[in-house]
């Protein structure tokens, strides 16, 4: 029972999530799902940014995806920016 770090395989930096807190992450088959949180904290607005992203973890291929889901998805159901919510498979 030991945490250890995880580095993915992706060679397209861009692929990767911007660091974040306050997501959240389930477990669906082999596939971790990231959705939303918060990260840098701005100075001149004086809150931090807020994601509204969406990215699975392969656990086989160790790889970061970027699903299609937004090629396929109007802006009016484009999800939207979420941080310190909840989450359920």
């Amino acid at each position: 029972m030991r945490w250890i770090k995880l580095y993915p395989k992706n060679s397209v930096k861009t692929d990767l999530p911007a660091e974040r807190f306050g997501h959240t992450m389930v477990s669906y088959k082999n596939t971790l799902v990231l959705y939303g949180g918060c990260g840098n904290f701005s100075v001149k607005t004086k809150i931090h940014e807020s994601f509204k992203d969406i990215r699975f973890f392969d656990l086989i291929a160790f790889e970061w995806e970027i699903p299609n889901y937004y090629e396929k998805v109007s802006k009016q159901f484009e999800p939207g920016k979420r941080m310190f919510h909840t989450a359920a498979v």
